[in-house]
Parts: C-alpha cells; structure tokens; sequence
C-alpha cells in the first residue's frame, strides 16, 4: 500500500503472498508519488497583493457582481507548478492582509500564519526569510532577490541661492591654494639660483583672482612660469564659469533622503513601512545599528504602517505631499511609480537610494511541511 500526498485513501500498488509478490496496479513498487501527484488533488493557497509579483484586480463575474482575479509574476509560477504537479487550487487572501511573521506568544499572522496553522497548504509570496518565519514554514528556493528603497514626493524646482559655490568643491579650493604655493616656492628657488633681484609674486595672486596686474621686466624663465600659470588659470576659470551659469540658469528638485540617516534625522517626515513584513521583523528585533534606531521610533509611535491594498491611496495622499516617505521594495515602487504616472501624466515621486549596504534580501514562496518537498 502506497498513501498518496493529499488523497484519503491509499493506494494497493502489489500483493504479497508466501514467497510470490503480484503488482496490483501499473505503477512500480515503490512509485516516485512526489514528482507528479498520481490523483489530482485541490491545494488551498494563499496569497494577498504585491505588484508586480501578485496583483489583486476586481472584475465583472458572467452573472453580474464582481469577482477577484489574481495575476502576476507568481501566479504565472503557480500555473506551471500546478500543470507539471499535476494538482488544481483555490486562492484566499489572510484575514488581516498581510504576510504575517510570528509573534511574541508563539502565534503568526497573515499568510505565515495561515501556512503555519494549516488553514492552506502554500503561501504564494514571493516571502523574505527570517528566522521567526522559519521556525513555522517551510520556503523553497529563492526565486527574487530585492533591495529596500526610499519613496518620497518629488521637490519643488528652485534655484540655490548658494549655487556660485557648488562647481568648486572645496577640495578643488584647497588644491588651487596649494598650486599656487608650490608655483611660488618654484618662481622663489629659480630666482636665487638665475636672478639678481627678487621675484615679483603678486602677479601669480592676481591671475588667480582674475585681476588686471602690472608687470615688472620679467626674465625669461619667469615669463615662462608666469605663462603656464596663466593658462592654468584661464582652463579652471572656464570651467568655473560654464558650471555657474548652468547651476545658476536651471532649477533643480532637491532629493534630501538619499539615505536612511538622512531620513531618522528629519523629525518632520513619517516613516510608512508595509504592515508585518519581513523588514519591520528585522528593525523589531534589531538590538544595534540604525535598525535599532528605527525600532526606537516605532515604540514613539512615529513610524506608519499600510497594507499593499493601500498603496495607491498612500501615495496619492501623504507620500505625494511630502509629509510621509515610503520605504519598499525596489521592484514594487518602480510599478507604484509607472502607476502614478499613468494616472497623473506627472512624475510625483522621486526613488531614492538603497536604505542601508545590507538590505538585499532574498525572497522565495513559502511551502507547507505537509508538501513533502
């Protein structure tokens, strides 16, 4: 007798007798019922929005109403794995909508949950892995691999007051001032070794600072000198002048929140993170680092949480305004982005940089230990 993966009932694959074994079926002894189930079963899953891997869409039913279709990157994985598995399924979304991680007194929540208490028998994520996940699901291999990213609503064009001091860094400044140190030392040793008269060094100033300058009779090695200085000059001068005219002539949009720093140091702006994912079980039980600093302000209460259902209206709304910043996925904001765009006809939101060097995370489905795989 075989038991066969989701079926009631098991399978007579060969009959015993004394000293003769008859196979009872066209299956071997021992068949592979893993590979491909051998009876079709129904698998519950699980799964709730996440564009562009999952997306949820309402649409007219043949009878009238509405009825909730799923599609995306996932459920294109789940079509293959359902056809080669040889197994049919039914989808429902996790009560709270969310994907869920385990709590303090042992329980999970969302989809995590669902998988873990065996109301489904696979979550369709894709999932980010973490420990507490862990210790309740199963997950296959990685299929993604993503990175956290900072969505804020794009600045205002403006014009930087302080703009002149911008195309000179100040390393730049430091190197003028040390050429013209190292050029005046030169002009200084060539005068004691050739000259009979000290050099004249104001003119070196004066190029510098673009000024008119009167010249004394010069040797040769120092119309030389003075010469090369002077072309010196005039190239970085150029350069200086093209630069401020470009900074002075186009309004740009300020980008504050290139980092996750920059965005903790800025007490006006409000965090808004995805409810219960595997990033908010990261900074909840980071103990140092920035994360630490994260979970600090969310016990203050400063740190806002949305359900992908309500990402539309998030960004609409706070992110739009600039009072709110969003922090995703990379994958998911660029959708966000394109779905704002196609609304509005106007880019009102600006990505931002990766959030910390060790955000990448993989991902992967989550599979229920009754699976077998």
């Amino acid at each position: 007798m075989v038991y066969l993966p989701y079926s009631e009932h098991e399978l007579l694959v060969a009959r015993w007798r004394p000293g003769r074994l008859t196979l009872a079926s066209s299956l071997p002894l021992f068949p592979d019922k893993f590979h491909r189930f051998l009876e079709r079963p129904f698998l519950r899953l699980t799964a709730e929005e996440f564009p562009p891997h999952v997306v949820m869409q309402y649409r007219a039913a043949p009878g009238g109403g509405t009825k909730l279709v799923f599609s995306g990157a996932m459920m294109s994985v789940l079509e293959v794995l359902a056809q080669s598995l040889n197994f049919s399924y039914g989808l429902v979304r996790p009560p709270d909508g969310s994907f869920g991680t385990r709590l303090a007194n042992g329980t999970a929540t969302g989809m995590v949950g669902m998988v873990g208490r065996k109301e489904v028998d696979l979550g369709l994520g894709p999932f980010g892995i973490t420990p507490a996940r862990s210790i309740i699901v199963d997950y296959t291999a990685p299929v993604v691999n993503d990175y956290l990213r900072i969505l804020a609503g794009r600045g205002r064009p403006e014009v930087d007051p302080w703009g002149f001091l911008l195309p000179l860094a100040p390393l730049v400044w430091v190197g003028l001032v040390v050429a013209l140190v190292v050029v005046m030392a030169i002009v200084l040793l060539l005068a004691r070794c050739v000259s009979l008269y000290p050099p004249a060094l104001a003119p070196y100033v004066r190029v510098l600072l673009q000024e008119n300058s009167w010249l004394p009779a010069l040797w040769g090695w120092e119309r030389l000198v003075l010469g090369g200085w002077m072309l010196a000059m005039l190239v970085v001068t150029q350069s200086y002048t093209g630069n401020l005219m470009s900074l002075l002539a186009v309004r740009y949009i300020p980008q504050p929140f290139q980092t996750l720093r920059a965005l903790l140091d800025d007490s006006a702006t409000t965090m808004i993170w995805e409810y219960d994912t595997a990033y908010v079980n990261y900074f909840r039980t980071a103990e140092i680092g920035i994360l630490k600093e994260v979970r600090e302000m969310d016990a203050a209460g400063q740190v806002q949480y949305v359900l992908a259902t309500e990402y539309p209206s998030m960004l609409r709304g706070e992110v739009r305004l600039g009072s709110h910043a969003f922090i995703g996925e990379d994958l998911t904001i660029k959708v966000l982005m394109a779905q704002q765009f196609s609304e509005t006809g106007k880019a009102l939101l600006n990505p931002f940089t990766a959030i910390c060097n060790n955000s990448r995370h993989y991902k992967s489905s989550v599979w229920n230990l009754h699976l077998h795989i």
